[in-house]
């Protein structure tokens, strides 16, 4: 993603990725010719074990590349998918109608204790081995110590 947006037509963002992608195919095959004429020269017999044994590492992490790219392009394809078809959607609204007795009710408490969480700024939930809520420790913003809610079941 860029730091700085501009608007830019469709026609231009392809030019910039097609240019960047032969850049940076250059770039490889330049990379890999420099790497397989290392390999092949002798400078007075001394570095051409060295290079010889650099070799296979270079093969290594040219797999490794080859694997980062697909994982990049197959993430980056599952971005545009999802861009694409959910892009639309406003996902970040808050759920309409939802009233207290409702959220009890999901939460297995009353309308009575979720009034009661509304007061506090801090709270500390605790479940039992089912995942139902408890004990409810909070604290109001008027008070120091906390105070505890027992919840009967």
């Amino acid at each position: 993603m860029m730091i700085l947006q501009t608007s830019r037509s469709r026609a231009a963002r392809t030019f910039d990725f097609l240019l960047t992608a032969l850049a940076w195919l250059a770039f490889c095959y330049l990379f890999a010719a420099g790497i397989g004429i290392l390999a092949e020269t002798r400078f007075s017999g001394l570095a051409s074990p060295v290079l010889a044994g650099l070799l296979p590492d270079v093969r290594l992490m040219l797999a490794y590349l080859a694997v980062v790219v697909c994982i990049t392009l197959a993430l980056s394809a599952w971005a545009h998918y999802n861009a694409l078809r959910f892009g639309r959607l406003a996902r970040r609204k808050p759920i309409s109608g939802l009233r207290p007795e409702t959220l009890a009710l999901s939460f297995g408490i009353s309308p009575m204790q979720i009034e009661l969480l509304h007061t506090g700024r801090v709270l500390s939930i605790h479940h039992t081995d089912e995942g139902l809520i408890h004990r409810i420790d909070f604290m109001p913003d008027e008070e120091v110590c906390g105070n505890v809610v027992q919840l009967v079941r």
